[in-house]
Order: C-alpha cells, then structure tokens, then sequence
C-alpha cells in the first residue's frame, strides 16, 4: 500500500494423514495427477512435499479440500530498508 506496508495471511490448516514425499521433482515421480487422486479419492488428506530433506529449503503442504484451510489473521508488516 501507500505506506509500503505488506499483508501476510496466517492461515490455519488441517493436514489429516499427509501424503509424505521427498523427491526432487514430485511432478514427475509420482505425478501431479497421483498426488491429486491420492487426496481425493480418501487415502490421504494431503501432501507434504519435504523439500528440507530433497534439497535443504522448505517444507511444502497442499490441500485440495477449500474447508481444510482457514485464514486466521491477515498481519501487516513493513520491510526493513
């Protein structure tokens, strides 16, 4: 905004029985389509992609149920120059 404030969602979410993957490229093995299938048909609730252990980054979680996650609070900040 005008004030070079910046929002940031905190947003609780629930993760259920995680799919847990640790490939390098998660999009090729197992698949995009199969990761989607395996949250949708019931198997599992979501995906962790644990990038920290594929490549020493991030962990990633995906939901594909809108209801499993909820914007809690919206937090402004402003960077440090």
């Amino acid at each position: 905004n005008e004030n070079q404030e910046y929002p940031l969602l905190l947003v609780r979410v629930t993760v259920g029985k995680p799919y847990y993957l640790c490939n390098q490229k998660p999009w090729e093995d197992p698949g995009r389509r199969q990761m989607e299938a395996s949250c949708q048909n019931g198997t599992y609730h979501s995906v962790l992609g644990d990038r920290i252990k594929c490549s020493g980054t991030y962990r990633e979680f995906i939901v594909y149920d809108n209801d499993q996650a909820y914007p809690h609070f919206i937090v402004w900040y402003k960077r440090k120059s």
